[in-house]
Parts: C-alpha cells; sequence; structure tokens
C-alpha cells in the first residue's frame, strides 16, 4: 500500500512541477545559450 500511495504521490508532483517548469524553460535555455555565446568569444578572444 505504501509503495502505491508513493506512486501516486510522484505522479501528481510530476503533474504539479512540469507547468511550473515549463515557464523559466525559455528563459533557462536563452541563459545556456549566452553563457556558451560568452565561452566561446572568451576563446575567440583568447586565440587572437
Amino acid at each position: 500500500m505504501s509503495t502505491v500511495a508513493t506512486t501516486h504521490k510522484d505522479h501528481r508532483q510530476a503533474g504539479v512541477l512540469t507547468p511550473r517548469f515549463e515557464r523559466p524553460g525559455p528563459a533557462r535555455s536563452l541563459l545556456i545559450v549566452w553563457v556558451i555565446l560568452m565561452a566561446a568569444v572568451s576563446l575567440a578572444l583568447a586565440l587572437l
């Protein structure tokens, strides 16, 4: 019974968390792109 309760809780948590994570998704991807861009620029400046 406890395993069933935990699985139900996990499913509920997943349902609650997915929309919350979808909202900052674009912002997070933009931040990752910005970090990669800055790393590429710094690498290019170091090579020049």
